[in-house]
């Protein structure tokens, strides 16, 4: 299709002519490549097919749906009894799990009592000192170490699976008596959690969208559960 040109005149503040920006109320032509427009619209399109088709290839998990009430009953049988939940996990899937926590503290849908959850890593001070002291591959079973009681729940969140921070919290909480729970992808947490939600995908970005998903819906189940 070419170079198509669109112009404005003497109607915005700034505008670029080459590598120089110029401010005020002046003549403004801007210069694009249709077809390159085109193929990168193309491009966000796939990407939409694909969290298209994993969600859809969610819905017909078996596994999933098979673990799924398991998880919603352990969770709610920990905070019914009044203990804790900890939610830990690195980078993005670390703003998962704060927030996660955060809606169980506060409130997802409904008008409720607050619910005891805990994101673990969520301390600078506590974090910085674990890693420099101790190594990164523990700041998350420290904070087990300390806090974690015998029908907590400690929820893993890896896209990978591979986490060795998220894996050693894992099998540390199993061995203080906590349940364990996964988030991850389709090869699921190497330290086997007793209960593991698997996104059945490979693919980083559409594994942490639908992580989302789950801890909304297992908030809003637990809501639906739990004496409030």
């Amino acid at each position: 299709m070419g170079w198509a040109r669109r112009s404005a005149a003497k109607h915005c503040r700034f505008g670029l002519v080459g590598d120089r920006e110029l401010g005020g109320c002046i003549d403004v032509a801007w210069f694009f490549d249709v077809d390159d427009w085109a193929i990168s619209s193309m491009k966000y399109l796939d990407s939409l097919f694909e969290a298209q088709t994993v969600l859809s290839d969610l819905k017909d998990s078996t596994a999933f749906m098979l673990n799924f009430d398991p998880a919603v009953a352990r969770l709610a049988e920990c905070l019914g009894a009044n203990k804790t939940i900890f939610v830990c996990g690195n980078g993005g899937s670390h703003n998962q799990a704060s927030h996660l926590s955060t809606e169980f503290v506060v409130r997802f849908k409904a008008d409720r009592r607050a619910l005891a959850a805990h994101t673990l890593g969520a301390d600078v001070g506590l974090l910085t000192a674990c890693a420099n002291d101790y190594g990164y591959d523990q700041v998350f079973s420290r904070e087990i170490d300390a806090l974690g009681r015998p029908g907590d729940v400690l929820i893993g969140i890896s896209t990978s699976g591979k986490s060795l921070n998220v894996n050693q919290a894992i099998r540390l909480a199993r061995h203080k008596g906590l349940g364990t729970i996964g988030l991850s992808g389709a090869k699921g947490l190497e330290s086997d959690p007793d209960i593991d939600l698997r996104i059945p995908s490979e693919s980083v970005a559409r594994i942490q969208e639908l992580h989302l998903l789950v801890c909304h819906m297992l908030v809003e189940a637990v809501e639906a559960t739990v004496p409030l």
